[in-house]
């Protein structure tokens, strides 16, 4: 079991990649990159114009939230154990390889850590270059496809949650080769990361998989919203809908044009193209839709 746990040599990944047009997603060796998200200071994405949307005022819940979520995860080791260990023998009948593996994932404040999955696709799935999983991915198992529906292979990660490196909702975390390119193209991309990563999200459970950049623009967004949001009775909505309850009927369906935040980030269909505005106070939304289109600052490729 322990030498499942450091299966991080094992190509196999459950998150990876649709491509961005032409943003290339090259393995990268630099994994000491650390952010820092309170300077605002102008990143080069497309324009040398464009300028950093205002940080995110984050919820004074974040003060007692890893408290509760160690909670939630204890209370909860009674339904999550077995359900672990019956995958486990489920994956060790139905393919080689090993059960578990880890994936270094972005943290708080851009930390590298070791994210523990229980393992749902084929071995050597990535043939040594990272990429994101499309629909009907025919590197997914039979049995991984089960568990990636139900959420199954996040629930290890319960063991990042006891040691301070996740919580139960959050933004999730991505993999430094992919923050590296996609905080250089999304202007303020790094600002979900000044809050631990989670299981699950409030974009997850109102936005599909990512395609594109603008995809992850729109996740952005309702993680930015989220950040500044949250509540005790927030988070316990979202894990509603996260296994399956009726996102409305939990009172957490939200779309991005709606978000406060869409005002930084003018939202198309072109994918390629990432328009941001600074100009807007966030506080101020009904004032910065009817100015938007005259303060808004586009680049494209």
């Amino acid at each position: 079991m322990k030498d499942e746990f450091n299966s991080a040599e094992y190509k196999s990944s459950d998150s990876a990649i649709h491509d961005y047009g032409d943003v290339s997603f090259e393995q990268s060796d630099e994994h000491s990159d650390t952010f820092s998200y309170q300077q605002q200071q102008h990143v080069s994405a497309q324009s040398n114009q464009a300028e950093l949307p205002p940080y995110p005022r984050i919820s004074k819940y974040y003060r007692i939230k890893w408290f509760v979520d160690v909670i939630i995860v204890v209370l909860t080791s009674w339904f999550i154990v077995p359900v672990i260990l019956i995958s486990m023998i489920l994956v060790r009948l139905t393919s080689r390889g090993p059960i578990f593996y880890t994936q270094t994932r972005c943290g708080i404040n851009g930390k590298l850590f070791k994210m523990i999955k229980i393992r749902s696709m084929v071995i050597d799935a990535e043939n040594g270059k990272p990429k994101w999983s499309r629909g009907n991915d025919p590197r997914v198992t039979t049995v991984g496809r089960i568990m990636r529906k139900l959420h199954i292979d996040e629930m290890p990660q319960i063991i990042n949650v006891l040691r301070g490196e996740m919580t139960v909702i959050g933004p999730r975390p991505e993999r430094p080769e992919f923050v590296k390119k996609l905080k250089t193209k999304i202007q303020g991309y790094e600002y979900r990361m000044c809050v631990l990563p989670g299981l699950t999200g409030y974009a997850q459970v109102n936005w599909q998989a990512d395609n594109g950049l603008e995809d992850v623009q729109r996740k952005l967004i309702l993680d930015l919203e989220y950040i500044e949001d949250v509540n005790i009775w927030f988070d316990f909505r979202i894990l509603l809908a996260t296994i399956k309850f009726p996102r409305k009927l939990c009172g957490v369906y939200q779309i991005a044009e709606n978000s406060r935040w869409s005002n930084f980030f003018n939202l198309h269909n072109e994918h390629e193209s990432v328009i941001l505005s600074s100009s807007h106070n966030v506080n101020n939304v009904d004032n910065a839709k009817s100015t938007n289109a005259d303060n808004v600052k586009s680049t494209t490729e």
